[in-house]
């Protein structure tokens, strides 16, 4: 069953329709929460694979190292700081 519009006029110009369809508008409401406690979840691992990655940056930088070491640098770091810092935030 498809929901009438709603006519509702502005002071500029014409009318602007719009739905009145208020459980897809909760349901839509319910999954965007879920979506933001989901993303808030994963917020301390971003955090601590961002740190990781600045770690790795300024140790290959002040080292000069390169090749597969600087690989393992930049592959490692970035999982070991996210690991950790999620970890801690978890314990708290």
């Amino acid at each position: 069953m498809e929901s009438d519009p709603i006519s509702i006029s502005s002071g500029v110009s014409g009318s602007l329709a719009l739905p009145v369809d208020f459980v897809t508008f909760f349901r839509q409401l319910d999954a965007a929460i879920v979506l933001g406690k989901l993303v808030r979840s994963y917020l301390p691992y971003v955090l601590g694979a961002a740190l990781g990655l600045l770690a790795a940056f300024i140790l290959s930088a002040i080292f000069g190292v390169g090749g597969t070491a600087q690989l393992l640098l930049f592959g490692l770091l970035p999982a070991i700081g996210g690991a950790t810092c999620e970890r801690i935030v978890s314990r708290n």
